[in-house]
């Protein structure tokens, strides 16, 4: 683990580096904001490890081309797929993150190919076939929303779309929207299968084609759970079985039709998507659900002039002639009605759906009366600001570290596949699996946030997540020494427990401050070193607290050991061996590869530095 400041130190000029040593107090200080390079991440590992892959399979051609694909895969964006049953609403959950009607909703040819929308400063759209020919699309819009064909071309003669939007999400990873499983057109499925599970004498050598999933359910079917376990299983670069989910999100899409789409909707769908993630069969394979009207997103954050007034002319009606227009959506298009139109009132109901109409009238009346308010309103209820937190804080945040899981992963394919040219290059990706402790303090962060195992208590869940860096990557963010951590209303209260808990689970508060000293650093990574021992060496504690235990355990030593690399250092803000750092790059030990989730966190946790852990 090389854990990292609280805020990017400016970098050092080479004629910094050669100035007079600092004070005694600039290098406490030095210590405490630079941790050292003790071990590469596993980004940095994984790099490594594909250059001695190439090395090693530079006489096969087909092997040598498998290695330059995962090599190639660490330098482009995050892929991210959302995937889901057939009009699971996955289409119109893309457009709700873009904030723009820009992928196809209703049953076109397009629908059955896959699109991947990437990062562009002006729209555009590629044909990518299955010969390896490109081809340029025209865009268009109908209506207010984007369009585009394939060009006279059959599905099963394009390999995908790629749209290039000027949308941020896409500046951090790109986005694919994929066929409908359980379609009618069986090839459809297949392509999204080909995509996510690969499998068969086709399936490429590299593994799934994304580094992480949103998977849109309905319910709880055994197709979809199986679909999510071989994801889990060939997305995983070791070979344990019980590793957990940290890159499949669930979310329970068209939560506006729970229970009839009554105005109590997404209460209900709320309490479903947390029955969903604490079901055993769901656990295992998604790190959490969430719920999403994914309509009421769409066509909140793309609400127009003309929708808002005929809404308003709705909310103008008397109540009860308003309740009888609304009792179906089908009543609500045809019935005669002499104050909105038809054609406006079919606009509503395809942009907001019957529920976001219902959701609107009650919001007019208490103070959302202007075009504005309302759209933010009715975004915010929808609940894709929660689901958006969760891509940016389990995917955005963690890139890095998802891709060089996805390269290990295909790399432990290629060596499954035959012998290895190379002897040695077996055993050291055994070691650098092992070695990725930051990987396994992600997959710890995205199961306590989902909760935890049972037996942790809230106190201890609390330490749990801040200790493996959800709330920062500094060791003393980590161990709650900062003066942030005292105030982080997250933060664990503490008790004295069985398990020899301290009375506060955080460092006491005199050591909390903003200037703590390395020995404040080592006494606390001591207190919650032997805490967390205790909890591993419970005789009745449950194997899955046990665990939790054992990984904590391991990032409290590392803590202590990269304190005490530092105490050993010569006096001055640059030590021997250290190299300076030329002017603009990124200061030593600063890696934005491991994540904090979507976890209530103090207001700091936003802009704390991310990094992982080996």
């Amino acid at each position: 683990m090389s854990a990292q400041p609280e805020a990017t130190p400016a970098p050092v000029t080479q004629t910094q580096a050669t100035q007079a040593p600092a004070t005694q107090t600039q290098a406490t200080q030095a210590a405490i904001t630079w941790t050292g390079q003790r071990t590469p991440s596993t980004p940095e590992a994984t790099r490594t490890l594909l250059a001695a892959a190439a090395r090693a399979y530079a006489t096969d051609p087909s092997a040598a081309e498998t290695v330059r694909r995962l090599q190639r895969r660490l330098d482009e964006p995050l892929r991210v797929a959302i995937a889901g049953r057939l009009k699971a609403g996955k289409s119109t959950l893309l457009n709700a993150l873009l904030g723009e009607e820009v992928a196809a909703t209703d049953a076109g040819e397009c629908t059955l190919v896959s699109t991947w929308y990437v990062h562009g400063a002006t729209p555009s759209a590629r044909l990518f076939l299955t010969d390896g020919r490109t081809q340029p699309l025209v865009l268009r819009r109908v209506e207010g929303r984007l369009s585009f064909d394939l060009a006279g071309h059959r599905p099963d003669e394009v390999a995908r779309i790629e749209v290039a939007w000027p949308a941020p999400v896409l500046a951090q990873m790109t986005l694919i929207d994929t066929p409908g499983l359980g379609s009618l057109t069986v090839e459809a499925s297949q392509r999204t299968l080909d995509l996510v599970t690969p499998t068969g004498a086709a399936a490429p050598s590299t593994g799934p084609g994304v580094d992480a999933l949103i998977y849109l359910m309905r319910h709880r079917q055994a197709d979809d759970l199986a679909v999510l376990e071989e994801f889990r299983r060939q997305s995983n670069p070791s070979s344990a079985a019980e590793d957990r989910p940290m890159n499949v999100i669930g979310v329970l899409s068209r939560a506006d039709e729970v229970g009839g789409g009554g105005l109590d909707a997404l209460i209900k769908a709320k309490d479903m998507a947390t029955t969903y993630a604490r079901d055993p069969r769901v656990r295992p394979v998604c790190q959490g659900v969430l719920p999403l009207a994914g309509l009421v997103a769409q066509g909140a954050q793309t609400l127009r002039q003309t929708e808002f007034e005929s809404l308003r002319q709705l909310a103008a009606m008397p109540k009860e002639r308003r309740e009888l227009l609304m009792l179906s959506a089908q009543r609500f298009v045809t019935a005669p009605d002499p104050d909105v139109a038809p054609d406006a009132r079919r606009a509503l109901v395809d942009r907001l759906g019957l529920f976001g109409i219902r959701l609107a009238m009650v919001l007019l009346p208490y103070g959302h009366d202007q075009p504005m308010s309302l759209a933010d309103e009715l975004l915010r209820r929808s609940g894709l600001p929660a689901l958006q937190q969760a891509v940016v804080d389990t995917y955005a945040r963690a890139a890095e570290l998802l891709k060089a899981s996805t390269a290990l992963t295909g790399l432990r394919r290629l060596l499954a596949a035959g012998p290895c040219p190379e002897p040695e290059l077996p055993r050291r990706f055994e070691a650098t699996v092992l070695a990725a402790h930051d990987l396994r303090e992600l997959r710890l962060v995205t199961w306590l946030s989902a909760g935890g195992p049972p037996g942790l208590s809230p106190e201890e869940v609390a330490e749990a997540l801040r200790l493996a860096g959800a709330y920062g990557d500094a060791p003393a963010t980590r161990l709650g020494l900062t003066g942030a951590a005292e105030d982080d209303p997250s933060a664990p209260a503490g008790r004295a427990g069985d398990r020899g808990t301290a009375p506060s689970a955080a460092a006491p508060t005199a050591q909390r401050r903003s200037d703590p000293t390395a020995e404040d650093v080592r006494r606390a990574a001591l207190e919650a070193l032997a805490r967390w021992r205790r909890v591993a060496a419970d005789p009745l504690a449950v194997r899955a607290v046990r665990e939790c235990a054992e990984t904590l355990t391991r990032t409290c030593e590392a803590l202590l050991l990269d304190v005490d690399m530092v105490a050993a250092m010569p006096a001055g803000p640059t030590a021997p061996g250290r190299p300076a750092v030329p002017d603009g790059a990124p200061a030593p030990g600063t890696r934005p590869d491991t994540p904090t989730t979507s976890t209530p966190a103090n207001d700091d946790a936003a802009s704390a530095p991310s990094g992982g852990s080996s």
